[in-house]
């Protein structure tokens, strides 16, 4: 009888927790995106099984990454509203953070032993984008605190956008390329504030439609060898915020997209490692991507234990 009332407490623990825990509503597509554009910076840094001239443009990824950031950041923010500035701002970019986990940790040691080989200051390296998304969104957080009209924040924001790509584009300043992050997480940013429109015939849904025929556009200009700059404002300015766009008016849940999404991190800051794997010694470009799937798959491993052992550390407390 005992056994049976232990039971039925643990059952109704599992049943609360879960009740309480919020399902993610984010489109799977989102995550399958994730993945691929990790795998287009992966291909771009020479990790891949063979590098060509094809997809030779990985830094257009990384733009990807700051406007779908910069999309959901609004929304994240929100539970932070009634904090007040310093205590919302530490929590913001703490949240942000403390999902990268041990990948970053590991990424960032490596980064520096990578500058110290190289005999450079040291800087993020490969992933010099998360100070950059970072930066923004403190900008971007003050901006939201400080300016109590929606206008002004959205004017505020266009300037952003307007400035960063001038001095990513000015021969004079190009070497502060890196600002475009602020750019494109701020346009990531308006891009939120339009309205979801849901364009049907009947059962006949346009919005699919359009979704996938815009991802193949974008698949096909990242393909293709970029002959000038016009591509690069077509995929910046149209096709990619088109993509998430319409991405956000659909309805997708698949576990196995979410996992191949969980893995996107883990395959941009494993990098750090094989990049001075690859200066002290001299591997086949296969085995330094057989390297990069080990890593990530232990990563998965440790993330898979240390929830398991949370959880029943949990269920023993209770």
């Amino acid at each position: 009888m005992k056994n049976v009332v232990e039971m039925n407490t643990t059952l109704s623990l599992k049943d609360e927790n879960k009740a309480k825990k919020p399902e993610s509503k984010r489109n799977s597509f989102f995550e399958l995106y994730r993945f691929l554009f990790a795998m287009w910076v992966v291909w771009y840094h020479g990790f891949f099984t063979f590098k060509s001239q094809y997809f030779d443009d990985g830094y257009l990824a990384v733009e990807f990454f700051f406007l779908l950031s910069g999309f959901f950041f609004l929304k994240s923010i929100e539970k932070y509203k009634d904090s007040s500035y310093m205590r919302g701002l530490f929590k913001m970019v703490w949240s942000k953070i403390k999902p990268l986990g041990l990948a970053f940790l590991v990424g960032v040691v490596f980064v520096i032993w990578q500058r110290v080989l190289e005999g450079q200051s040291v800087l993020f390296g490969y992933l010099w984008y998360i100070p950059i998304m970072l930066l923004a969104f403190v900008v971007i957080y003050t901006l939201h605190r400080v300016l109590k009209s929606k206008l002004s924040f959205i004017i505020s924001l266009i300037a952003i956008v307007i400035i960063s790509y001038l001095i990513l584009y000015l021969p004079i300043v190009e070497k502060l390329g890196v600002a475009r992050g602020f750019g494109a997480v701020s346009m990531g940013v308006l891009l939120s504030y339009i309205p979801k429109i849901e364009l049907k015939i009947g059962k006949l849904n346009f919005n699919w439609i359009i979704t996938a025929l815009v991802f193949v556009a974008v698949v096909y200009l990242a393909y293709i060898p970029k002959a000038d700059l016009t591509y690069e404002y077509i995929l910046i300015f149209a096709l990619m915020p088109t993509l998430i766009y319409f991405t956000s008016t659909l309805k997708v849940q698949s576990k196995f997209l979410n996992f191949l999404g969980s893995l996107s991190f883990g395959l941009y800051a494993y990098q750090c490692i094989l990049r001075v794997i690859r200066m002290l010694y001299s591997l086949p470009q296969f085995g330094l991507f057989l390297i990069l799937i080990c890593l990530i798959l232990a990563d998965k491993c440790l993330k898979l234990m240390r929830k398991q052992y949370l959880k029943n550390f949990k269920l023993q407390k209770a």
